[in-house]
């Protein structure tokens, strides 16, 4: 049944110049990712088909891809490009995107900051 199918990517590591002050940007630092992408698996299913469903491995890439391309001030902006290219793939018709920082340049003790964003195709 659509949308209750999911394909799952967990722990993607890639780098990016990322923060808000110039000297966070300075240097790439890596960004942990998971992805939920909602799609329909039912003819994947039965047939046996890659061509049928959605690529977890092209999907790894394009996230790796929006990540590493450019420079970006906020995890906000960078989940919701990421999700934007994610939407772009046939047959998703939702997409989960969590994008965390480890040990963030801050004063508490903070293993990991992040955001998690969630948009449906249309909307």
């Amino acid at each position: 049944m659509a949308d209750r199918d999911r394909v799952l990517i967990r722990d993607l590591r890639a780098k990016a110049r990322i923060g808000v002050t110039e000297e966070e940007r300075l240097e790439p630092r890596e960004l942990v990712v998971d992805v939920d992408i909602d799609t329909d698996f039912d003819t994947a299913a039965r047939t046996d088909d890659l061509g049928q469903t959605v690529d977890y491995a092209a999907v790894a890439r394009a996230v790796s891809e929006v990540v590493s391309a450019g420079e970006t001030k906020l995890l906000e902006h960078l989940a919701h490009e990421v999700a934007e290219r994610l939407l772009g793939f046939a047959g998703v018709t939702g997409v989960r995107v969590e994008i965390r920082k480890e040990r963030p340049p801050m004063t508490e003790d903070v293993g990991a900051a992040g955001v998690v964003i969630e948009r449906r195709l249309g909307e």
